[in-house]
């Protein structure tokens, strides 16, 4: 996954785009999705809400939670392959709890969003890299950092070994009437 710049012919603008390698995506092991569905799960990556929210705010279509095919952020379908995976990890399952589960368009005033995954699978080893940026437009705070997660794998398990993150930079920007 990387970001880029794409045109919409429709808006008739040109605006920063998640672009997904769906041909490595429809190659990965369950294993590889479920480190990356983790990870997914708590940054934004172009969630949009599949026709109106729903009340329940069941409804939202997340590109790379849909690309895996799991479905809308935070469904059963989404939790619950994820919590599959991890079922040996009681750390992990205490955060897939449906109340820790975000649900933030890509419109909202403050949210994080991927510039980058690269995954690296080395035997039962997944490593999972990520670069995020995010915003808060009310306060006027931009930040950055990168992560990586570390995962051991077995034939029906996954279990989070580590995550290691760098500092965030953090710094304020004006918004100005142009």
């Amino acid at each position: 996954m990387w970001r880029d710049m794409k045109y919409d012919s429709t808006l008739k603008e040109t605006f920063s785009s998640i672009f997904l390698n769906t041909d490595y995506i429809n190659t990965m092991t369950n294993q590889e999705k479920a480190a990356i569905g983790y990870v997914s799960t708590f940054i934004g990556n172009e969630c949009w809400w599949d026709g109106e929210a729903n009340e329940d705010r069941s409804n939202l279509d997340c590109k790379i939670i849909t690309a895996l095919g799991l479905g809308y952020q935070c469904s059963e379908k989404h939790l619950g392959y994820l919590r599959k995976w991890f079922s040996g990890d009681k750390e992990v399952l205490s955060e897939l709890q449906k109340s820790n589960c975000p649900t933030i368009p890509y419109t909202a005033t403050s949210q994080n969003t991927f510039d980058k995954i690269v995954i690296d699978t080395k035997g039962d080893s997944i490593s999972v890299y990520y670069e995020v940026d995010g915003t808060n437009v009310r306060e006027q705070e931009s930040w950055e950092w990168s992560e990586t997660a570390y995962f051991i794998a077995t034939t029906d398990n996954l279990k989070l070994i580590q995550k290691v993150k760098s500092d965030v930079d953090q710094e304020k920007f004006e918004i100005t009437d142009e």
